[in-house]
């Protein structure tokens, strides 16, 4: 299951909501959304050289593989994939 709020409706949340939204979620600057995934993909770990990545064909999110996958393998995913090129450089972190 994966949820899809406005800024609006975070607002609205209770602190301890608030906290588990950014936790597993994620603020969609494209969507103008609060995006989280309380499925399976909590369970993808972070990876500089994923299994896994956004695909820029999909508006939401929507995890594809980058290669094949043996059965067994732990799932990745670059986490860097869900922050601006401006918010990195303000960190200092190369974009991935």
């Amino acid at each position: 299951m994966d949820i899809n709020i406005t800024k609006e409706q975070f607002e609205t949340l209770d602190d301890k909501e608030k906290q588990e939204m950014r936790r597993w979620g994620f603020w969609d600057k494209v969507n103008e959304m609060w995006h989280a995934d309380f499925d399976v993909t909590r369970f993808v770990n972070h990876s500089e050289n994923p299994t896994l990545t956004q695909d820029a064909k999909y508006k939401d999110a929507y995890l594809v593989a980058t290669r094949d996958v043996k059965a067994g393998e732990e799932l990745t995913q670059n986490y860097l994939e869900f922050e601006t090129e401006e918010d990195l450089k303000q960190r200092g972190i190369p974009s991935p």
